[in-house]
């Protein structure tokens, strides 16, 4: 239950309550003055607490759901450093910490921008293709777990899962090249969605 639902509860029984010490003391006026202020304060500490309450769980399960998020990045992180190290060409600008990739959109942006201005090992390409038959499963059981963070997750871990499988497929080195791209700009949306 959401603070306000509480909270609406917890004022509704107070003056369920109230209403009804007053229509038990009609007549002794100053046991109804004496129960008021009690009442009162009793409810707004129960106010005070349910809120405190709720912001501690909205925390932790705040912290629980960027765990998973962070758990999911790291299963990716497999491909992520296998084609960063299959990039060749002059102008490549090597990532200086590979972590970067498992947590970081600007890892992410970097490597996109690595991919768009540079070709690709061949022996890269056969590994990927290897490496997407081999995880894909491993992928699947993890969407349930993408779905507990919110429904626009799960939606990209599915496009990331559809990438994957067409990388098990793929054969041309073009079709690779743009199936990488489409990849990562999915996991850049992944990382971008608010938990």
């Amino acid at each position: 239950m959401s603070v306000r639902t509480i909270s609406f509860l917890l004022l509704l029984s107070f003056t369920s309550i109230v209403l009804l010490f007053v229509m038990m003391s009609q007549s002794d006026a100053s046991f109804v003055d004496s129960m008021v202020p009690e009442l009162i304060g009793f409810c707004l500490e129960g106010i005070f607490f349910i809120g405190l309450f709720s912001l501690w769980q909205h925390r932790k399960e705040r912290n629980y759901k960027q765990q998973l998020s962070r758990s999911l990045r790291g299963f990716l992180g497999i491909f992520l450093k296998e084609m960063n190290s299959g990039i060749i060409c002059q102008s490549f600008h090597p990532l200086e910490n590979p972590e970067e990739l498992l947590s970081s959109s600007s890892g992410i942006k970097k490597l996109t921008d690595n991919l768009n201005n540079c070709a690709m090992n061949e022996s890269i390409i056969n590994s990927l293709h290897q490496l997407s038959n081999e995880e894909i499963s491993s992928l699947e059981n993890l969407l349930p777990v993408a779905a507990q963070l919110s429904a626009a997750h799960m939606t990209c871990w599915n496009n990331i899962l559809g990438h994957v499988k067409k990388l098990g497929r793929i054969e041309c080195k073009n079709q690779m090249h743009q199936t990488l791209i489409e990849l990562l700009q999915d996991i850049e949306h992944f990382d971008s969605q608010v938990i």
